[in-house]
């Protein structure tokens, strides 16, 4: 593999990237960041990925962050069978 490296960068022709595609991915495993070329001209780069992070507490946050927007909704004495029963109000039979 004929490479160019600058910095955690590789510069790789398309032909040679199509030839060892398994080694390039490992590469890019590794943390390297892999440009692909193609007559001189750039038309990819392959990025290590992130690790998904844990959002759950966010989620969470969110959620309560909700009902206690909700507390703030004023009340009702509509029942939940008036507001079904309301669905269809208009239509005719």
């Amino acid at each position: 593999m004929v490479a160019e490296q600058v910095g955690k960068r590789t510069f790789l022709q398309l032909s040679e990237v199509r030839e060892c595609f398994d080694d390039v991915i490992a590469r890019v495993e590794d943390g390297e960041s892999v440009v692909i070329m193609r007559d001189g001209q750039v038309v990819a780069e392959l990025l290590p990925g992130s690790k998904p992070k844990d959002d759950s507490e966010a989620r969470r946050e969110a959620f309560e962050r909700f009902l206690e927007e909700r507390a703030k909704w004023p009340r009702t004495n509509i029942t939940r069978e008036e507001i079904l029963s309301s669905r269809h109000e208009g239509h005719r039979v």
